[in-house]
């Protein structure tokens, strides 16, 4: 089974100056062989950074995977706009940042 994970996040700011602001993530997951989407969700996650709620975005749509209990061999394709997440899970960035550190090592254990 071959699936497309599209995953997006959001944050509002204040201003622009501001690191952090009110945030939303959501994922689409996509059936490669039958091409119908399977789930498709958002939520608000809090206060945070725009940088965290893509990644929240990841997390939760490996999560909704798992949940699904889809079997051992199946394929996962994650499509993401943020050029943090694609750099980060491909070890192409040096996060230091700590709380992007701690989901990037969830993530990879998903």
């Amino acid at each position: 089974m071959e699936y497309e994970v599209w995953t997006d996040g959001s944050c509002i700011k204040d201003h622009d100056t501001d690191s952090k602001g009110e945030c939303g993530s959501g994922y689409v997951i996509l059936d490669k062989d039958t091409g119908k989407i399977i789930h498709l969700h958002g939520e608000y996650i809090g206060v945070t950074t725009n940088n965290m709620a893509e990644f929240v975005a990841v997390e939760l749509a490996l999560e909704d995977l798992i949940a699904r209990k889809l079997g051992p061999s199946i394929h996962i394709t994650i499509i993401s706009d943020s050029k943090m997440v694609v750099e980060g899970l491909s070890d192409n960035y040096n996060i230091r940042q700590p709380d992007l550190v701690k989901i990037i090592k969830r993530i990879r254990k998903l």
